[in-house]
């Protein structure tokens, strides 16, 4: 409609149109690609006349209106015409003003239905209702009015997935990996909301989601507790926030994307280069007669060590350590602590207070308010690592909860073994071994280090 409005105004002015620049879907924010080259092609010449639908879809803010003023030049070079907003003058002083009148005008106008919008939105978030519409979410199901054909009124609970939901916030209380959740999910024939297979990092997006404790969220900050009449919980908010703060501790953080394909992935520091050492197979080659094998290795090449043997040797460690531990890893697991309680609170006052700074931000100046969001900041991960140390060690409670703890061990696949170690060691770093050293010489105490978290001699 635009193109043909201007299209008309280029007839009826007796102009010819030799370009066309359209900007859709583009905030006048941001870049605009092709506002930029309509003012190169200015520059290189040739250009009687810009013709606008209106002023507006040529520049919305000043700073964007100089920049066409220091390219037009102002000895009236460039003629600009509007379809439905009249020329602009910009070879005269009263022009310019207008222009500029008309530009902050239009600024002023996009600024306050920004925040109309937002304030709307914050609103139905504390309200605890959500905008129809959009993806389903996993869990939930919406009435679809048969009139729009789109989702309207209060969620409602799909029994079979808000069921694996509530088995995943348990597993990974007890112990268990995104990547077990994922395979259980996938076992029950689960798929997202777009019909793809579940991945780890779908899996951790849907255990981190607010709203299936009841929490209202905007712009991912708490704002209160959503109506249950209109989204009804899945879990209570101390189950919500431990498996929170379980899935983002940056030292016991379960792998997302690329599965690991190996026990020690992530763990294993080059002692030659300080660099990581990454699972691979030495291909030996068919004429040579020897099998492959898989190796641990430096990125470098400065060390490499047999997996399986490294594996075995960082295994018998941790079961031994792990001996030692046994009466410490059998506390009761049908509640949480009851320090959970206390510590859920004082971060949901700590997560409100920083929401209530970052909507006032306006009465602050910017140097003083950053340190004071900082510093609740700083405590809100004081009380998530709080948190995180309240439910212990949870692979290795899993783990030795079962029975037998070798006998256990042998049985766990890699992705727990992984999870077991990384509970108690914090790197492993590999040196080079004795000249000719083979077999589990290759792994002394003087070749391995083990940093463990807590005392592991």
């Amino acid at each position: 409609m635009q193109l043909d409005e201007c299209r008309l105004l280029a007839d009826r002015r007796g102009v010819e149109v030799l370009h066309t620049f359209r900007e859709n879907d583009t905030s006048a924010k941001g870049p605009r690609p092709e506002f930029d080259k309509l003012l190169k092609l200015v520059e290189r010449g040739g250009i009687d006349v810009i013709l606008v639908w209106r002023t507006e879809r040529l520049y919305r803010y000043n700073r964007d209106l100089v920049r066409l003023i220091d390219t037009l030049g102002i000895d009236g070079g460039v003629d600009v015409y509007g379809a439905r907003s009249g020329d602009l003058e910009l070879d005269t002083p009263q022009g310019r003003m207008v222009a500029q009148m008309v530009g902050a005008t239009s600024q002023m106008e996009q600024e306050v239905k920004g925040e109309n919008v937002s304030a709307q939105a914050r609103r139905r978030a504390m309200q605890g209702r959500y905008i129809p519409g959009g993806l389903r979410r996993f869990g939930y199901e919406q009435r679809v009015n048969p009139e729009t054909e789109r989702p309207a009124g209060p969620y409602r609970l799909v029994p079979d997935e808000a069921d694996a939901i509530m088995w995943g916030y348990r597993h990974v209380l007890g112990g268990g990996t995104l990547y077990a959740v994922t395979r259980e999910w996938r076992e029950r024939g689960h798929r997202g909301p777009t019909g793809a297979e579940f991945t780890p990092t779908a899996v951790r997006e849907v255990l981190m989601r607010p709203m299936n404790a009841g929490i209202a969220t905007y712009r991912d900050q708490d704002v209160g507790d959503l109506d249950p009449d209109v989204v009804p919980p899945l879990i209570d908010r101390e189950t919500f926030e431990a498996v929170y703060a379980i899935l983002t501790d940056p030292s016991r953080k379960s792998g997302v994307g690329k599965p690991p394909t190996s026990m020690l992935a992530g763990l294993l520091w080059c002692g030659s280069c300080g660099g990581r050492m990454t699972a691979g197979v030495r291909n030996y080659g068919a004429s040579s007669g020897r099998p492959n094998t898989r190796t641990y290795r430096c990125r470098k090449g400065h060390v490499s060590r047999d997996r399986t043997g490294l594996d075995r040797y960082i295994g018998d460690r941790v079961k031994l350590h792990l001996e030692r531990q046994r009466d410490g890893m059998t506390r009761p697991t049908d509640d949480l602590p009851e320090s959970i309680t206390d510590d859920v609170i004082e971060a949901d006052k700590l997560r409100k207070r920083i929401a209530g700074y970052q909507a006032r931000a306006a009465d602050f100046d910017p140097d003083d308010l950053r340190p004071i969001l900082n510093g609740l900041r700083e405590q809100l991960r004081a009380i998530q690592a709080s948190i995180t140390l309240a439910t212990g060690k949870q692979a290795s409670e899993a783990l030795v909860r079962r029975g037998d703890i070798p006998t256990e061990w042998d049985a766990a696949d890699d992705d727990e073994r992984r999870e077991v170690t990384k509970e108690h060691i914090t790197r492993i770093v590999v040196n080079a071994g004795r000249p000719g050293g083979r077999g589990m010489t290759a792994f002394n105490l003087d070749a391995i280090t083990i940093e463990w978290r807590d005392d592991g001699s």
